[in-house]
């Protein structure tokens, strides 16, 4: 990030986890943990990093074909269904990127209904 401010690139792209928040992390002896907390800390470290962000959080990443649709989540659902494929992250990746409506947002996501272009903007 601070390289990234000091090279005049002010838009930041993060790939986060879904429910990527202290009070959601694992206990310390999780063999997930580590991960998680520098994944929260990132996070927060690009909110107040003064770049234009957005923060994606994925759910359970899968190798199934992307689908191009997603659903975009205000939490971790109860259903337990937050399987996302790694070709519609990628795809949330290249979108954000190139909407202006998804700066300095966090959107939270898994594979669903919605086309990747209309979901961003929700």
């Amino acid at each position: 990030m601070e390289a990234a401010k000091a090279a005049g690139i002010r838009r930041y792209v993060m790939v986060s986890f879904l429910g990527a928040a202290k009070e959601n992390l694992p206990p310390e002896d999780d063999s997930f943990f580590a991960y998680a907390d520098a994944k929260v800390a990132a996070d927060e470290h690009l909110r107040t990093s003064g770049l234009t962000y957005t923060i994606l959080q994925p759910g359970m990443l899968t190798l199934d074909e992307p689908t191009g649709q997603v659903d975009v989540l205000d939490a971790v659902p109860d259903d337990g269904n937050t399987s996302v494929s790694r070709g519609d992250v990628a795809l949330m990746t290249a979108a954000v990127l190139a909407d202006d409506a998804t700066a300095n947002r966090t959107i939270a996501f898994r594979n669903g209904g919605t086309p990747i272009a209309e979901a961003i903007r929700s």
